[in-house]
């Protein structure tokens, strides 16, 4: 578990961005909420729209992808950047509220 822990430091993808914050997130659900109180918050929309809000938000201003010469914003692979930071957000977050709990049982 160490040599694990020790990688994701390691490899930088833990300060990522939208992966730090679903980290954050992960540590204050689990800190605020219960098993019981976050399952139904993980099966309603308007929480997954919230993320979606947010790595929007992010890819818009902060991930900007450019065409050839950097005169056009490329709209197509920023669609995939913002997917890709949405799976970030989402599993990060959801891992690491199943991490604390299981630390804190």
């Amino acid at each position: 578990m160490l040599k694990g822990l020790k990688a994701l430091f390691t490899s930088g993808i833990i300060f990522r961005p939208m992966v730090f914050s679903g980290i954050i997130i992960g540590f204050l659900l689990s800190a605020f909420l219960d098993m019981q109180e976050a399952f139904p918050l993980f099966a309603d929309v308007s929480f997954y729209l919230l993320a979606a809000a947010l790595s929007g938000l992010y890819t818009l201003f902060f991930n900007q992808v450019y065409k050839d010469y950097g005169h056009e914003i490329d709209y197509s692979a920023m669609g995939g950047k913002f997917v890709g930071n949405l799976l970030q957000l989402m599993l990060s977050g959801v891992l690491s509220f199943v991490f604390f709990e299981v630390l804190i049982f």
